[in-house]
């Protein structure tokens, strides 16, 4: 018997990596295989991320009580009023100061995207590991956040369009749908809470396909201080939202600090934007070198930081350390 279970948990965020980057190999030497099979198929392992994202949306806001509303949204609203301050300052400044096509090679769609970006997925597989019921409200905002919208909005303002509202509303609408119904039946929560972690693994196979990991390693030295970039501005900022204002132990900060799949999507709709377009090629594949990148090295930091400082499931090292002891 192969134990899968245990293969995802020993590597940190396992349970959403290991299958995207299982099937962005797939991807990569067949690139058209999973679009070939239509229907069912195709909307499990490629088309499937919005619905997957919506469902645990869904299921997350069962889980939450009305009456720890307000320690949700303490623990998840610094983060998120972090989060959205260095995407729209750095993007702004970005932006602002090198213009479409950026510096050392990095677009602005790029970074961009990129700054803006978090992902969902991964920080559920972390907080399964190391956090409690209270992180998980953490998910229904970073969906929010990552939402494409939120880059375009940047992008977009430099060049003078429009922002639609609508794409906000449709986030909240399963995740409140959700905590009416888990309030109104606690035991609608106790049923479909947790069908949330086994729904991971397939939102990292959606993931997973519209990777191309021969298209993100040609992005090169670019895409890999975009990466930097992205880590150096979000992870000590969050970390010290967490630590500092929140008197949290820091793992849920960390684990925010990955580019989602879903922005991919980006470039292809910041390709109508004139000024945009020359760059939307190179900007793909920097986005999607970062999304690898970070999405390798932010579970890591989240571990150490574990180590460091501990979280709800497992204690610091130096706790560990004096259990053996005694």
């Amino acid at each position: 018997m192969i134990d899968i279970y245990g293969l995802y948990k020993k590597v940190p965020g396992g349970s959403l990596l290991i299958p995207m980057f299982l099937v962005a190999i797939i991807n990569t030497i067949f690139p058209n295989l999973i679009a070939s099979f239509g229907g069912m198929t195709t909307a499990m392992f490629k088309t499937g991320t919005m619905t997957f994202a919506a469902a645990i949306l869904f299921f997350t806001g069962a889980t939450i009580q009305i009456k720890t509303l307000g320690t949700v949204l303490k623990r998840c609203g610094v983060l998120t009023v972090m989060k959205f301050a260095i995407a729209f300052v750095f993007g702004f400044l970005f932006v602002k100061l090198f213009g479409a096509n950026g510096f050392a090679g990095i677009t602005a769609v790029a970074f961009v995207t990129c700054i803006c970006s978090c992902n969902p997925g991964v920080f559920m597989g972390l907080a399964t590991d190391y956090g409690e019921a209270g992180d998980m409200g953490n998910f229904a905002m970073m969906n929010i956040v990552s939402m494409p919208c939120w880059p375009m909005l940047i992008l977009a303002a430099a060049a003078g369009l429009k922002f639609n509202i609508m794409d906000i509303v449709t986030v909240f609408v399963p995740f409140l749908l959700g905590m009416l119904l888990g309030n109104l039946d606690p035991k609608f929560a106790k049923i479909v809470g947790p069908a949330t972690g086994a729904l991971i693994p397939l939102m990292g196979c959606c993931f997973g396909s519209s990777l191309n990991l021969i298209t993100a390693a040609k992005a090169g030295l670019a895409g890999i201080l975009l990466s930097i970039l992205f880590l150096v501005l979000n992870v000590p900022l969050m970390l010290f939202a967490d630590r500092v204002i929140t008197r949290r132990p820091g793992y849920a900060a960390v684990a925010w600090c990955s580019v989602a799949g879903i922005a991919m999507t980006v470039p292809a709709m910041a390709g109508s934007i004139e000024e945009y377009a020359p760059t939307i090629a190179a900007s793909g594949a920097q986005i999607g070198l970062c999304m690898i990148i970070t999405c390798i090295v932010s579970p890591f930091l989240t571990k150490w930081v574990v180590d460091m400082w501990g979280s709800p499931k497992v204690p610091a090292k130096k706790d560990r350390t004096v259990v053996k002891a005694d």
